[in-house]
């Protein structure tokens, strides 16, 4: 890690964003949530926790389309005014 990641990633602590560690000698090592206040730079790598990412797709029968907003979703289908449903998508993180 570079000391501005190093940086970035004890700012988001001190902000109270929820801090993820892993191994850095195992590749493959999976991240796990820490609630520690330990910082071992040396043997672990640090990452601010991602936020799953949410859009909203307009179905259609053989195909459908995504939009970052709902707003925006509403508009395109009000354009057909078909009935098709919106449904919001919400990625799911391991």
């Amino acid at each position: 890690m570079t000391i501005d990641k190093m940086i970035a990633v004890l700012q988001a602590a001190k902000a109270g964003k929820q801090i993820q560690h892993r191994y850095k000698h195992d590749e493959g090592t999976a991240w796990h949530d820490t609630g520690l206040q330990i910082w071992n730079f040396t043997d672990y790598d640090f990452r601010v926790k991602p936020e799953p990412r949410e859009w909203w797709l307009v179905m259609a029968t053989y195909d459908c389309h995504a939009f970052p907003t709902k707003e925006a979703a509403i508009n395109f289908e009000a354009g057909f005014n078909s009935g098709k449903p919106i449904i919001k998508v919400r990625e799911v993180l391991e």
